[in-house]
């Protein structure tokens, strides 16, 4: 799944205007969330990570949908070990506690891949704003497109995928 950034950063094209409305009513509800870089290397935003991972992860659960929740946490702590100044990431909170985060990778060639992205759904609208979020900083930092880590084969992710509007898709 490769994704134009200038695309997903304004949500400006029709094809987008699911997305670019869920966005607006995130922003309209909740103004008072913080977009904030994040240190995943700092271990207090590691300990908030986590503990958003275990909400994520429960969400999925309640909506009996398939996760791989004990993968997820080992590439977490994976990231966490990584010695890598490539990676950015952005964390949104409300009141002081983290909501959701994203966490990308740097690469050449004006491209970059997101590693995770994730949020409590209790938050109508949150991926739409993180995912515009993620793709604006990923701009700041001159990549015009991303790999958006990869579907696993998992029904319900490669929808939520293919709702953003893959710009193509690489062969595994």
């Amino acid at each position: 799944y490769i994704y134009s950034t200038e695309e997903l950063s304004s949500y400006n094209d029709s094809k987008f205007s699911k997305k670019r409305n869920l966005a607006s009513q995130f922003i309209k509800k909740y103004p008072d969330i913080e977009l904030i870089n994040i240190d995943i290397f700092d271990k207090k935003i590691q300990e908030q990570i986590i503990e958003l991972d275990e909400i994520w992860s429960n969400n999925k659960l309640q909506e009996k949908k398939e996760h791989f929740a004990e993968n997820e946490a080992f590439a977490l702590q994976r990231v966490f070990l990584s010695n890598t100044n490539s990676l950015i990431s952005i964390g949104l909170y409300k009141e002081n506690k983290l909501v959701a985060f994203s966490i990308s990778e740097l690469l050449p060639n004006q491209y970059a891949i997101s590693h995770f992205s994730k949020s409590n759904i209790e938050y109508v609208g949150i991926y739409e704003y993180l995912m515009q979020e993620n793709c604006k900083l990923l701009l700041k930092n001159k990549r015009l497109f991303f790999n958006y880590e990869q579907d696993l084969g998992l029904k319900n992710l490669r929808f939520s995928k293919n709702s953003f509007r893959p710009s193509c898709f690489l062969k595994k």
